[in-house]
């Protein structure tokens, strides 16, 4: 214990201190986890639309041959 720097009791984290990062960082993950959904359902609707636009083409392409 002598070989550790001198600090003092302000130094030292309380269980609130704990509780409040946690939360914080329970409220960041969540905030990811909404992008993210929003990103991927975004994703689905690009393809979705891209099948469409797709198959248009390819039906269009079909009925003139």
């Amino acid at each position: 214990m002598d070989d550790l720097p001198p600090t003092g009791w302000a130094d030292v984290a309380r269980k609130s201190d704990i509780d409040h990062l946690a939360a914080l960082v329970d409220a960041s993950f969540a905030a990811v986890e909404t992008s993210l959904n929003s990103l991927t359902q975004g994703m689905w609707a690009f393809a979705g639309l891209s099948v469409a636009v797709w198959g248009a083409m390819f039906a269009v392409i079909f009925t003139k041959f």
